[in-house]
């Protein structure tokens, strides 16, 4: 399981909660970032293998070897078999969506539906298809939203997002649902917008700064505290000195030494492996990219069976359903 990395730039946390946000689904690092907002994303977000629900008592559904019992099985059962939606409810959603076409056709609802009574009770299934159409919904009403919209390039038109995604939210599902799914992560995405304006106030000193914004992180409720890293204005400030220096050509062990002075030793290592890691990911995800665009022009009638196959040339059978939601993520 994927652990959150100790240290978060502030500035690129803003950035990265509100780019989730505003998609609406698993956030995937853009091919231009550099690790220091990765981090900000939470480790394991270039190389991710599998959004998975966090591992617990919890019953779980038998299930078969196709994409949809694969998907269908990251849904948990609660102690009266009932489905459990909480936050890691939305990763398996992500993936489960990521199993079907776009947008999905009867055939593969109806597998998927089939999928998930397999998987588990008939009043959890029930409850887990219901929430799968309430999900598409949202998630392609937020995609409509986010292709009509210009970035926001100011705190205030961050903060309008953040209400208009949140109200979007509330529109497809009931309160309690909604709290379940993303009330932690619009909480991290407040704190994150106060965090931002506190370090943009030139009124107040390096100290102020920091007593305030650790006052913010102790107001933070404990679903969202337990998700928050711990942050400070030095790592954000390392973030920023980074930046500019790949904006110059500056080399990879000018970058390393940046880190180290900042990190430490150990930290900045990993921090390297984290790069070198999203590096090969993102190479392969090129070549199939390549490969998928190549067949597009061949108007091929058989298209997604087409891809389907070209995915299993570049994944291994772990990874497809990652590299499915990954696809899906970056070319919707």
């Amino acid at each position: 399981m994927n652990t959150r990395p100790p240290l978060l730039g502030v500035r690129a946390m803003a950035g990265a909660a509100l780019a989730a946000l505003a998609v609406g689904a698993v956030f995937w690092p853009r091919a231009e970032d550099g690790p220091e907002q990765v981090l900000a994303q939470g480790a394991g977000a270039a190389t991710q293998t599998l959004p998975a629900a966090t591992p617990s008592a919890k019953p779980r559904a038998i299930t078969g070897n196709d994409a949809f019992d694969q998907a269908a099985r990251l849904l948990e059962l609660g102690v009266a078999g009932d489905l459990s939606v909480d936050a890691n409810t939305r990763g398996a959603l992500d993936v489960l969506l990521a199993s079907l076409g776009n947008p999905p056709t009867a055939a593969e609802l109806q597998g998927l539906e089939e999928a998930l009574r397999r998987a588990m009770p008939g009043e959890a299934a029930t409850q887990a298809m219901a929430l799968v159409r309430r999900y598409a919904g949202y998630t392609s009403a937020a995609a409509a939203d986010s292709a009509a919209q210009q970035a926001p390039t100011t705190l205030d038109e961050l903060k309008t997002l953040l209400d208009k995604t949140i109200a979007l939210r509330r529109k497809h599902f009931d309160a309690a649902t909604a709290q379940a799914l993303f009330g932690a992560e619009e909480a991290l995405s407040r704190h994150a917008l106060a965090v931002q304006a506190i370090e943009a106030d030139p009124q107040l000193s390096y100290a102020e700064k920091t007593a305030r914004i650790k006052t913010l992180r102790e107001q933070l409720p404990p679903e969202a505290a337990s998700q928050e890293a711990p942050e400070t204005l030095a790592t954000s400030e390392m973030a920023d000195k980074i930046n500019a220096l790949r904006q110059q050509g500056a080399t990879a062990a000018q970058i390393e030494q940046v880190r180290q002075r900042y990190l430490g030793t150990d930290a900045a290592q990993s921090l390297g492996e984290m790069e070198a890691e999203r590096a090969r990911w993102e190479s392969r995800y090129q070549a199939f990219l390549q490969q998928k665009k190549a067949l597009g022009a061949t108007g091929a009638s058989d298209m997604n069976a087409q891809v389907e196959a070209l995915l299993r040339q570049h994944y291994s059978d772990e990874e497809l359903l990652a590299a499915r939601a990954y696809d899906r993520a970056r070319h919707p």
